[in-house]
């Protein structure tokens, strides 16, 4: 299948949900890092700004994140920070409120409750920990009035602190057709490409980040892969 982007800016780019500020719970299905990297390179075409990632069990991936991006520079408004323990990862979200400031476009926590599955932790700790983040990343929400981005790994009792925020749900999947959202006020309905064919995998999100960058920018796209 030929993925290689065209570059008359004049067809609609293909949409993805915009991440409006509050608490975005992402539902996936395991580890989709395609769908949060898109989601997060599209937000930041779209403002000024940096991404702040709070990291767990490997989402950050350098050489999907490149490539992916449309522009190299967007990588760099890209700050990842990894928690390999359930104490660094709710101590990187403890401090997270210092890192974000009034240059902070977009906050990213996949797999949120990952780290506290963790069987060197208590029930009761893990539950106590969950809830702290829960409460920290609305918090920070609220308070820098930014969106922030969240994953579950699973959803069971330890996750419930999530289902008490005031979230706005978006569902990903994976279908024959190709890569589609739903959320509240938005789902992927078609994806009109060349010939006839339809986009999947990472070829379709680079070509729509691709066309996006062009669409803000005013730019060539560089080209994809074949």
């Amino acid at each position: 299948m030929d993925t290689t982007p065209t570059t008359d800016v004049s067809t609609p780019a293909p949409s993805l949900p915009r991440l409006n500020p509050g608490v975005t719970l992402l539902e996936t299905e395991t580890h989709a890092v395609g769908p949060i990297d898109s989601l997060v390179l599209d937000h930041l075409l779209g403002q000024d700004g940096t991404a702040v990632w709070v990291d767990s069990h490997g989402h950050a991936t350098t050489q999907q994140l490149a490539r992916l991006a449309p522009s190299r520079r967007l990588l760099e408004r890209v700050r990842v920070a990894r928690g390999f323990t359930p104490f660094q990862h709710y101590e990187l979200l403890d401090r997270l409120d210092e890192e974000v400031d009034s240059e902070t476009a977009l906050v990213v926590v996949p797999w949120v409750d990952a780290p506290y599955r963790d069987d060197t932790l208590g029930r009761g700790d893990a539950a106590s920990m969950v809830r702290g983040v829960a409460d920290r990343l609305a918090m920070i929400a609220e308070r820098a009035s930014v969106p922030v981005l969240v994953t579950l790994k699973e959803t069971d009792g330890l996750t419930d602190p999530f289902d008490a925020l005031p979230t706005r749900d978006l569902v990903y999947e994976a279908t024959d057709m190709g890569p589609r959202f739903v959320g509240d006020s938005f789902e992927t309905l078609v994806y009109p490409v060349d010939n006839g064919a339809v986009q999947t995998t990472l070829a379709f999100w680079e070509r729509v980040l691709q066309r996006r960058q062009a669409l803000v920018e005013g730019e060539t796209p560089r080209p994809g892969v074949a």
